[in-house]
């Protein structure tokens, strides 16, 4: 008998035509008169007959003709680059000295004058907006040239007269902007500070400084360029873990992000205001931690009848009026369903109060999901610590991206009886600390998410 690799407790009599895994009726996509396991494995089928088709067709072989095609052309393209590198030869003995160059052209560097100057004013970092288009101002050397970057793009530049300069009706093009500017002046040139502006619509409803995004969030890995990752703790009911995790966290200087229930910061306010006075991020995981959806009962993410609009609002609201009341701030713009448990329709409401939703990382057959709350070791996703710690630790193992921008989920109690935090949370810090990531929170790893596209230069 065979289980499902994705749903352990279900019984499965198939397998992915590509890849092997069983799988169970809840799993089984049909396509190309096969079962796969889903679409990556449908899409990696269809590559792979394609690749044979092409190398069965180059097997075949050229006709005469083609080959006289391809021996006359490369004789031409030879003659033709030999003709580029004389022309280039000359050219560069008559080339101007360097200091004759525009400044756009000279090397990159760093200028202490350049570096003061060279910066974004206005919008302030992380605007939310509602207009397609938006005023840069700022400062950059008086007589450089200055090119303005949105999503690591350039789309215009100007020259400045004056310290100040300013780009009007500048169009933003996602939800979420990267904007930059570059000096370019006689002693190098530099990019400024990057700063996000949010691109949001505006929704008419009794709530106070409401809005709705373009696209639903649902967040589950950062930049995969970056080694960083993300330890999340998620806080329920029980708060056993709670202590030792916070000072586990302290003693290696690492800040991280917490979601945590309504019922969690009533019956343990001194531990949150612990997180805070550490200097954490705090989410939103509903006032209750109810179901939202019929994943439980039949494994699709269809909304229950009795989750609305108004509920997830009210579970949202009171979670946050509690947090305020007991640390004097308000909840980071975040939110984790309960259970995972979520859809389109469901992150929509919740965006309208301002939150994204941050889910955690998986891949085709791994997870940084760390199933801590799983006590009961026949339970089939029952691991013990050692296979807790080892499966957190090789995630993306052998790829090239391994666990860059990874989100791990905890959990801030259990009903394990060993003292499950304080084994394997130091050894998961210690692994990644030695593969050389850096431990960050959401809100960093969410501004940072798009910083292959910016020069540090």
């Amino acid at each position: 008998m065979h289980f499902c690799y994705r749903h352990p407790t279900y019984i499965a009599k198939r397998k992915c035509f590509h890849c092997q895994r069983h799988i169970c009726p809840h799993c089984q996509v049909k396509a190309e008169k096969h079962i796969f396991c889903g679409a990556e494995c449908v899409k990696e089928y269809t590559r792979k007959i394609k690749v044979e088709a092409v190398k069965a067709t180059m097997k075949k072989p050229l006709a005469s003709w083609i080959v006289r095609t391809l021996f006359y052309s490369g004789i031409a393209a030879i003659f033709l680059l030999a003709i580029i590198l004389i022309r280039n030869f000359i050219t560069m003995q008559n080339a101007p000295g360097q200091k004759d160059l525009p400044a756009i052209f000279l090397p990159a560097h760093h200028s202490g004058e350049t570096k003061e100057l060279a910066q974004i004013s206005k919008p302030a970092n992380g605007l939310k907006t509602s207009s397609r288009s938006i005023t840069v101002e700022g400062k950059a050397p008086s007589g450089s040239v200055v090119g303005l970057y949105l999503n690591g793009e350039l789309v215009t530049a100007t020259t400045t007269q004056s310290p100040e300069y300013v780009f009007e009706n500048v169009l933003l093009t996602k939800r979420e902007n990267v904007v930059q500017i570059k000096s370019y002046n006689d002693k190098g040139s530099i990019f400024s500070n990057a700063i996000i502006v949010y691109y949001v619509t505006s929704v008419q409803s009794g709530l106070a400084n409401s809005y709705s995004q373009p696209f639903e969030d649902n967040i589950s890995r950062g930049n995969t360029y970056r080694k960083e990752i993300a330890i999340t703790f998620d806080g329920g009911s029980i708060a056993n873990e709670a202590e030792a995790i916070v000072t586990i966290l302290k003693e290696n200087k690492i800040k991280t992000t917490f979601f945590l229930t309504g019922e969690f910061i009533k019956n343990y306010p001194d531990i949150v205001k612990k997180i805070i006075q550490d200097g954490h991020e705090v989410g939103n995981h509903t006032y209750s931690h109810p179901h939202l959806t019929t994943y439980s009962m039949n494994h699709q993410q269809t909304t229950l009848p009795t989750i609305t609009r108004e509920f997830i609002n009210e579970e949202l609201r009171k979670t946050d009026e509690l947090f305020n009341k007991i640390t004097g701030r308000h909840l980071d713009p975040y939110w984790r369903a309960p259970f995972g448990e979520t859809n389109p329709e469901i992150r929509k409401w919740a965006s309208e109060l301002g939150y994204m939703h941050i889910g955690w990382t998986n891949s085709k057959d791994q997870s940084l999901d760390s199933m801590d709350w799983i006590a009961d070791s026949s339970f089939p996703a029952y691991r013990t610590t050692e296979q807790i710690t080892m499966q957190i630790l090789e995630f993306g193992k052998g790829s090239p991206l391994e666990a860059n921008g990874g989100i791990i989920l905890m959990h801030l109690g259990t009903e394990r009886k060993d003292k499950f935090a304080e084994k394997f949370l130091p050894l998961i810090i210690d692994g990644y600390n030695k593969k050389g990531y850096r431990f960050v929170t959401i809100g960093y790893m969410i501004l940072h998410k798009d910083d292959i596209f910016l020069a540090n230069k």
